[in-house]
């Protein structure tokens, strides 16, 4: 019910998040087959966004009442692991720099948050002003940082100055409710 996202895992089983499942579901993408709840230790709250990353791990984004924020789970068991965000504003998206700083896409603040690995707040990223609605992120080969904004309806590219990103350009535009971004 209500399905989020879709992530290939690293075992390439496709995994599928949904605002009414309290885990994150695998099934078998050759026959289409449910192999039962991915994740365990933890009962998620209206999960969204999902993302295999470099580090290991599975992060979750998740929109419930008393915890909307990011967690993250062991990307070959699907054993809880932590909490890496703290409370947010409807995150979304999230992506991970070279330096493993976590990037979270809040779609109500209408920012782009930064955490470090260890999971401490490390400052907005990208400014409220410069967006309307952020819904997915990710960074490029020359480690720019691409947000999806949902209400702009474009894919905006911002460089990094320091410990913040500016606005480059329009990366692409004439979107309608962009949200779901996947990388060949």
């Amino acid at each position: 019910g209500e399905t989020q996202d879709v992530a290939i895992g690293p075992d390439d089983m496709l995994y599928v998040s949904s605002l009414q499942s309290k885990h994150i579901l695998k099934f078998d993408p050759a026959t289409g087959a449910f192999l039962g709840n991915f994740t365990s230790g933890y009962e998620l709250k209206k999960p969204t966004k999902i993302s295999f990353a470099a580090d290991g791990y599975l992060y979750v984004s998740q929109w419930g009442e008393d915890q909307s924020s990011v967690v993250r789970f062991n990307a070959q068991t699907g054993a809880f692991d932590r909490d890496c965000s703290g409370p947010q504003a409807a995150p979304l998206g999230q992506a991970l720099d070279a330096a493993g700083n976590l990037y979270v896409a809040c779609f109500y603040s209408k920012d782009v948050r930064k955490f470090s690995p260890d999971g401490a707040y490390l400052g907005v990223a990208v400014a409220a002003d410069q967006l309307k609605g952020p819904s997915n992120i990710w960074f490029d080969q020359e480690g720019a940082l691409l947000v999806a904004d949902w209400d702009s309806g474009a894919i905006k590219r911002f460089r990094a100055t320091g410990d913040s990103y500016v606005f480059e350009r329009e990366f692409a535009s004439g979107f309608a409710r962009l949200e779901g971004v996947a990388l060949g």
